[in-house]
């Protein structure tokens, strides 16, 4: 239904906990319609906020990670990342500790690129996307016991285009477009070229899909 201006809907009751599993609740809340006046029910994936890091080397690597994700049952490559271990834990700080966790690396600066939310319908979680520069590794990863991550170095200009193309992780692709223009100024990144040759790269890929499908 279309409307002149959009009203938030105001939260009737409290929210009540369905089932708990890990870091994860599942959650019912009431909200009133602030057009009809109906009270809805929807259910909330409830857990900590997350970090997420665009981790480079000092010799201009992008630190990336390949993991099983058994929600999707896929392996995917993305980017360090992590929940915060307590609530209203400093993004800033996840994001160090979850880089070292996963990579045992180090950065020397710390760049805030902005949020995420993971799921707007349905999730409170707010991923918080951080460019890391100067990462020098420091320890070995002490991963947790069901963690297991196979990390894959890229060039900068091959990881962005590798994100434009291929990279199926929605928080990784956001924090990638938005470290842009540190790239660019930080690295020399010629970005319109690497735009364009995702573009055509892309357009190649319709046209053989399509070419199949007649």
């Amino acid at each position: 239904m279309e409307v002149e201006k959009v009203l938030p809907w105001e939260k009737v009751g409290n929210e009540k906990t369905v089932a708990t599993s890990r870091h994860t609740s599942l959650t019912i809340q009431d909200f009133r319609n602030p057009f009809t006046g109906i009270v809805e029910d929807f259910h909330r994936y409830v857990q900590p906020d997350w970090s997420m890091i665009l981790a480079i080397t000092s010799d201009g690597r992008v630190i990336s990670c390949r993991q099983y994700y058994q929600g999707v049952d896929l392996i995917l490559q993305t980017i360090p990342g992590g929940n915060a271990s307590f609530e209203n834990e400093d993004p800033c700080d996840v994001a160090k500790r979850e880089l070292a966790e996963e990579t045992g690396y180090e950065a020397q600066e710390m760049i805030f690129l902005g949020i995420m939310p993971l799921s707007t319908r349905n999730s409170t979680t707010i991923a918080s996307l951080f460019l890391a520069l100067g990462c020098e590794e420091m320890i070995d990863a002490p991963l947790d016991e069901c963690e297991f991550i196979e990390t894959v170095y890229e060039s900068l200009e091959g990881w962005i285009l590798k994100s434009l193309t291929e990279i199926r992780d929605a928080p990784a692709r956001e924090a990638t477009y938005l470290a842009l223009p540190w790239l660019r100024d930080r690295f020399g990144i010629d970005v319109h070229a690497i735009l364009d040759l995702a573009f055509r790269k892309r357009m190649a890929k319709e046209t053989a899909i399509t070419s199949r499908s007649q």
